[in-house]
């Protein structure tokens, strides 16, 4: 990723390194970070070599799919943000059991990674799985959906907006009558962002929540939609 001076590298047993290539010429790129799934006990024999590599378009996440099974997302630092196998102590699926499934998937991407593509602002992210040979499947593709945090959908943030998500058409935020955030206040408030104007400015580009949560702002191509979060009327412009 040329913004970040990363090089990414998909290795056959599996792992992916990251080299930093913002060295002076003809010195060594050191080696920034590895990513394996050998932490939660997959080895390079039960998912492959890796397929396919895709950043998000602005560097903040990589897709990483295996030959013979699984896909994965990870943050820019190393935080794995989504798979698509069973968790440790989970069974791993074999190519028998899917047929276990109605639909011929028991879990996502169980027969391998075709290849992988990004939707603008990262909000979908579109996969499409490996054939067994000779296999009757159609071709198809797997639609995930992911949120993002507020806080790097625009500069000058409030720390309310650092409670808060967006998805491709609504606002998640936190909302906490106390002020003092603990486990037993937290409360996930879902915003559906106006059809009238998401349709016509889509994707949500900027995002702002003010200091005491009352009002939000969400901006997309053009326009902005102001919401009152107290009443949960959106004004438009």
């Amino acid at each position: 990723h040329g913004e970040r001076m990363l090089a990414t590298l998909g290795l056959n047993d599996g792992d992916v390194e990251q080299y930093y290539i913002g060295v002076p010429a003809g010195d060594r790129c050191p080696v920034l970070r590895k990513l394996s799934l050998s932490s939660w006990y997959f080895e390079p024999e039960d998912v492959g070599p890796v397929t396919v590599l895709q950043w998000t378009p602005d560097g903040s996440a990589l897709a990483v799919g295996w030959q013979k099974r699984g896909l994965a997302v990870w943050s820019v630092s190393g935080c794995r943000l989504m798979w698509t196998l069973p968790q440790i102590g989970g069974t791993l699926p074999t190519p028998s059991s899917s047929q276990l499934n109605t639909d011929g998937l028991f879990h996502p991407m169980e027969n391998g990674v075709r290849s992988i593509c990004w939707g603008p602002e990262a909000f979908f992210l579109w996969a499409a799985p490996r054939r067994y040979p000779h296999s009757k499947e159609n071709y198809h593709f797997v639609e995930f959906e992911f949120s993002k945090n507020s806080a790097i959908c625009g500069a000058g943030q409030s720390e309310a907006s650092k409670l808060s998500m967006v998805t491709h058409d609504r606002l998640m935020y936190i909302s906490c009558s106390d002020k003092q955030i603990s486990q037993e206040s937290l409360d996930w408030q879902h915003v559906l962002i106006p059809h009238d104007y998401i349709w016509r400015n889509w994707p949500p580009k900027q995002v702002a929540i003010n200091d005491d949560s009352s009002y939000a702002a969400i901006a997309g191509t053009t326009g902005v939609a102001i919401c009152n979060l107290r009443t949960r009327r959106w004004h438009t412009f």
